[in-house]
């Protein structure tokens, strides 16, 4: 019992710390491959699940390091976002794509 009550309380500190460090307005990074691209958003596939992610007038996009487009992206590019959840969408701060 001591050892299921210790178990717990470690598994709690975690989730607690966890929480702390990645807070609810705090960007989530996501690493795929870009599966399409539409007017204001992109289908990502991370861990063999399709996200949509949507861009805004704030989001800052490169491509290979330089300044970009939404339209400059392309399937099959590697990309890494860091977005943030706004109500039901998630929304891109940032969209960084690499030629595959």
């Amino acid at each position: 019992m001591i050892r299921f009550a210790l178990g717990l309380l470690v598994a709690v500190a975690l989730f607690a710390v966890a929480s702390y460090a990645a807070g609810p307005n705090d960007p989530v990074k996501h690493e795929g491959k870009i599966v399409k691209v539409g007017k204001d958003s992109l289908v990502v596939e991370v861990e063999k699940k399709e996200m949509t992610v949507f861009v805004n007038k704030d989001t800052k996009i490169t491509n290979d390091g330089k300044p970009a487009k939404l339209s400059d992206l392309q399937s099959d590019e590697k990309v890494t976002v860091l977005c943030k959840k706004d109500g039901q969408k998630m929304v891109a701060v940032e969209v960084h794509a690499k030629k595959a």
